[in-house]
This record gives C-alpha cells, sequence and structure tokens, in this order.
C-alpha cells in the first residue's frame, strides 16, 4: 500500500513561502519520496518578472519541448533531457504574453492572453498565423484528439473550439484556469475559483467532481496512470505539488518548497510530468508502473511535406472518416 500523508494545518501555513522567492528549489516530500517519485530541473534559468516566468509548455511533432516564457514573450525550444538552461537564445517573440501551449493532431496552438488571441503556431514556437481572435482573457487550453476540439480557460467561461471549423461555443460559464482532459475525452477537470478542481462531463456538461479546497491556489494539473490511475496531480501557485484521489478527496503533497507554479504537460517521450515554475521547468517522474496521461504528438514524418495547413485538411479527413465509419 502506497504511504499517505495528508494536508496538515502546519504545512498549510507554510505555502506561501515559496510564493516571493523566485528561485526557491521544489523537494520532494517524505510521502513523495515513500511513494517512488523523483524530481529533476529540465530547464532553469528562465528571467521571472512580477513572479512569473515559463508558463506553456507543449510538445511538437518531433518530441522537442517548446515554452513560452510570459514574462519576456520569449519561445524557447529544447530538446528532450534535463539539465538545459533558458540562456539559450530563444527561437522567437511573439510580442505578448503566450500562456497555454497544446498540440493537437501535429499542430501547436497558443493562447495570446494580452491580445485575446488564438495562434497557430511553427514547429519551432514562432507564430503561424492567427486562429480566432476577441477570446478575452484565454488562458488553458487542452486539446481533444477525437474530436479535434480545443478546450480553453478565458474570462468568465470555458469555450470548446473548432479550429478547422473556426467556430466557438460556451461550454461552461464559469471563470477557470488550468484544464485537464481524461484520454477518453469523457471529463474536463478545470480549476475554478483560485481554491478547487472541478470535473465535468463533456457530453452533458454537468459536474461529476470537486475536490474541495486545495491550499496554495491550485493551476495546472494532470491525471495520472497504471499504479496512479484514479489520482489528480496539482501544481499550486504556492509551490506545492498536491496529488488527489478522485474517489477519497484525500490530499497528498508530493513536493513542496517550490515557487510559483502554473501550468504542466506529460512528456510524450517518457510520461514524466514537467511543471512550470517562476524562473524554471522541472520534471516529475512516476514511480515503476506509473505514468501520467497525455496524447502523444504524431510523429513527425506523419504531416512531413503537407504544411500547416495541409495538416488541417488532414484533420478535416479524418474527422469526417470517424464521422462515417
Amino acid at each position: 500500500m502506497r504511504r499517505r500523508f495528508i494536508l496538515g494545518a502546519a504545512l498549510v501555513s507554510a505555502l506561501g513561502v515559496g510564493i516571493s522567492n523566485a528561485r526557491a528549489a521544489m523537494t520532494l516530500t517524505a510521502a513523495g519520496t515513500a511513494d517512488g517519485f523523483a524530481l529533476s530541473t529540465f530547464v532553469d534559468s528562465f528571467t521571472n518578472g512580477g513572479n512569473i516566468g515559463p508558463i506553456g509548455i507543449a510538445f511538437n511533432s518531433s518530441g522537442q519541448a517548446i515554452i513560452g516564457d510570459y514574462n519576456t514573450g520569449n519561445m524557447y525550444v529544447f530538446n528532450d533531457f534535463d539539465g538545459q538552461h533558458a540562456t539559450i537564445a530563444a527561437s522567437g517573440n511573439d510580442g505578448t504574453q503566450i500562456a497555454g501551449l497544446v498540440n493537437l493532431g501535429g499542430i501547436l496552438y497558443g493562447a495570446q492572453q494580452g491580445t485575446g488571441q488564438l495562434l497557430a503556431l511553427n514547429a519551432n514556437g514562432t507564430i503561424n498565423h492567427v486562429v480566432r481572435s476577441g477570446l478575452t482573457g484565454i488562458t488553458g487550453l487542452v486539446a481533444d484528439p477525437l474530436t479535434g476540439h480545443l478546450y480553453a480557460s478565458m474570462s468568465g467561461q470555458i469555450i470548446e473550439i473548432d479550429p478547422v471549423a473556426n467556430t466557438v461555443t460556451t461550454f461552461e460559464a464559469v471563470g477557470a484556469d488550468g484544464l485537464t482532459l481524461s484520454a477518453d475525452g469523457s471529463k474536463l477537470y478545470a480549476e475554478v475559483g483560485g481554491t478547487q478542481i472541478i470535473g465535468y462531463s463533456t457530453a452533458t456538461k454537468a459536474q461529476v467532481y470537486a475536490s474541495g479546497t486545495i491550499a496554495g491556489t491550485p493551476d495546472g494539473t494532470a491525471l495520472g496512470t497504471g499504479a496512479l490511475a484514479g489520482d489528480l496531480f496539482v501544481n499550486t501557485n504556492g509551490g506545492t505539488l498536491v496529488e488527489i484521489n478522485l474517489s477519497t478527496n484525500v490530499q497528498t503533497v508530493v513536493a513542496t518548497g517550490g515557487s510559483r507554479g502554473d501550468f504542466v504537460v506529460v512528456d510524450p517521450n517518457n510520461d514524466s510530468l514537467l511543471l512550470t515554475q517562476t524562473d524554471r521547468v522541472l520534471r516529475l517522474t512516476a514511480p515503476n508502473g506509473s505514468g501520467f496521461e497525455g496524447a502523444a504528438p504524431l510523429p513527425s514524418t506523419a504531416l512531413g511535406g503537407l504544411g500547416l495547413f495541409g495538416a488541417l485538411g488532414l484533420v478535416q479527413v479524418l474527422r469526417r472518416k470517424r464521422a462515417t465509419a
């Protein structure tokens, strides 16, 4: 049986320590160590401003990590190994802050929060074109590869976007931030109100889960697999990583002492979890027999020679085939 350390009052009172320290080092708790997690640094040395640094992360179809530095607007490309530094030259500057990043069918999308635009990006994170404007405060993005749609959090609502037809519908009239979709596409989990995670049925839009209060301001989330199936992992602004059992709502603090945590992404190359901090991105490796849910991007050869618009056409064809199957 995996050991459990319940979130206690003493720890709750200490959660604010990492918020003002941009270079606070997150470390595993006794619970995280006992359960077999490992924590390492993927990239450090981001220049933070106003306590915000990297937020959005996605993997392109070549297996490289694209990271958006919210503070500077720079987009970085990193190969998938630990111990790198953000002092290398950025691939470009998007002109304003990109928050959420996601790979859908081999195409990268970015939420340009300041301008309220959904962007299609090139493989190196630079802007290809604007998909949709007028999305005030668009922040978090999550992809549903089964439908070819995106879910996005924005000011006062969660929306569903069809990037091919360029349509937008309201999924839920609630202010949210980080989003996670179950692998079967049936449940959408959203950080709501800065205090908890709410789960919704994507079929009925009804609420099907509520975590209760999570200390430290929850943000980015990911679902576990294998021995971790049924658990939700939450990166908090207060510098902690919290594991929540979705059946019992028992909370276990896996890591603490970090700086501001924002979005997370599952590494499709090895099923580890990349966690943003104020000036760095950390890697959480699950114990043997476990991992984190995340849809792997298409191999780079799958879309070779098509280009962005050709890839969009391929997505349309595949969706028509599913509809008639």
